[in-house]
């Protein structure tokens, strides 16, 4: 996609807010509508899906799937107004336009385009600045050729859910948005719209049947990793614990259900055990929120004996009750086997995995019980929209292979790719996606 494509798409999505159709489907489709019928010449007009689909691809650059336009159509059908009518006939594929006109003055989306456009310029010099200054200039791209790139690696995320690791030609692109983030906020924050717009891009073009919208939302259960309960509890950094609410928030926002397993707070038990009786380790996130908080060993034994309350406080439930001796029949049933030594061999080594010791293999019999609690619970109890929430991309793509590719783990990204539309703050879940690729 050209920088215009993506411009004109920032200034279309600006502040929307509501939902799947009416925040993602409604907006460009609206707009192509409203084009075709000022470019007519009598005040009626019947017109098609078809029209619709070729006038996207004339101002945006994309294409969005006829089914997709044509279930929009019937949704906007729905909606009459003194500025935007439209009466579908044949399931939404042809419909009568009554009206269409812009809610607001055409020149705001020009100048939220222009202003745009004048970012992307100034963002394109600064990163030819610093690859020059950096010496990474021979092979490298410009900004925008690696968000087009990436956005084809997008639609591959939702046509296949697989994530894509980026080219290795686009290493100076990572570099520079953490420079961004730490000299240039005001154009890091335009690389995460640029980004989002291309997340916007792929979706719109996706032809993977979407979810479906309820008064409920998705009604999913999420049952959360060590890292990102330690986060909630603001016992990591600053920056993790910040990302651990958004997306908590996403889901809770989406109609999901947050929970977490005895077996996780027992995990998370260890870590601050280890913690209270010998100091955090420095470098860990726990070391940073002690730092930064000023905890004692008190105080870190204060919220070990109250972790459950602590948790539950913030919302999330412990599911199921944990049992006087479930620790010792997860230990019985996995020490030993030889899952364990090929996951501790497959993953990255974590700084959290410093408390738990390496030779009872805890942090492993922890996670391949979650896969197996959580693959058993969508197996026989027909609960197809449980999943178990962690950053540990390593740990998904372990598990995802042991179960043939239908793993039950998600990373967060994927949450917030997939639950954005779901009444969800857009400038927050676009911060939250870049973080996720930093």
């Amino acid at each position: 996609m050209k920088a215009s494509n993506y411009a004109l798409i920032s200034a279309l999505y600006a502040d929307k807010t509501r939902g799947l159709y009416s925040d993602i489907y409604f907006p460009i489709i609206k707009y192509a509508i409203v084009k075709l019928y000022v470019e007519a010449s009598d005040n009626q007009q019947y017109s098609s899906s078809d029209a619709v689909h070729d006038k996207i691809f004339e101002l945006f650059g994309i294409k969005i799937p006829h089914v997709v336009i044509a279930k929009t159509v019937v949704k906007l059908s729905l909606q009459k107004s003194t500025t935007f009518e439209v009466q579908e006939y044949e399931n939404g594929n042809v419909f009568l336009i009554k009206a269409a006109y812009f809610d607001e003055d055409e020149k705001s989306f020009q100048e939220r385009e222009n202003e745009f456009n004048i970012k992307l310029h100034e963002i394109e010099s600064e990163y030819q600045e610093f690859i020059e200054r950096e010496g990474a200039a021979d092979g490298a791209v410009r900004f925008t050729d690696f968000i087009s790139q990436n956005t084809e690696s997008l639609l591959g995320f939702f046509e296949t859910e697989t994530e894509e690791q980026v080219e290795e030609k686009y290493t100076s692109v990572v570099f520079f948005l953490d420079y961004l983030h730490k000299n240039n906020f005001a154009l890091y924050m335009v690389a995460n719209q640029l980004f989002w717009s291309s997340v916007i891009a792929a979706f719109l073009q996706s032809s993977r049947p979407q979810v479906n919208e309820t008064a409920k939302g998705l009604e999913a259960e999420y049952f959360l990793d060590t890292s990102i309960a330690m986060g909630l509890l603001d016992l990591s950094t600053e920056q993790n614990g910040q990302s651990a609410r958004d997306v908590c928030d996403i889901i809770k926002n989406s109609g999901g259900r947050l929970k977490i397993h005895p077996a996780t707070l027992e995990e998370m038990k260890t870590i601050l055990a280890s913690v209270a009786q010998n100091g955090a380790y420095p470098g860990t996130g726990i070391a940073n929120a002690c730092l930064r908080r000023n905890l004692e060993a008190n105080e870190i034994t204060r919220i070990l004996l109250n972790l459950q309350k602590e948790v539950e406080s913030l919302g999330v439930v412990v599911f199921p009750m944990a049992q006087s001796d479930m620790m010792r029949q997860i230990v019985s049933k996995y020490k030993g086997k030889d899952v364990l030594r090929q996951l501790a061999e497959s993953r990255k080594s974590t700084s959290e995995s410093t408390y738990i010791s390496n030779s009872d293999q805890f942090r492993e019999m922890h996670d391949i019980f979650m896969d197996d609690y959580i693959y058993d619970r969508q197996q026989k109890s027909g609960k197809t929209n449980c999943y178990f929430l962690t950053t540990n991309t390593d740990l998904i793509a372990f598990c995802r292979e042991r179960h043939g590719g239908k793993g039950v783990m998600i990373s967060t990204s994927k949450v917030i790719l997939e639950l954005w539309m779901h009444n969800a703050q857009p400038a927050k879940v676009s911060s939250c996606v870049l973080t996720e690729t930093r």
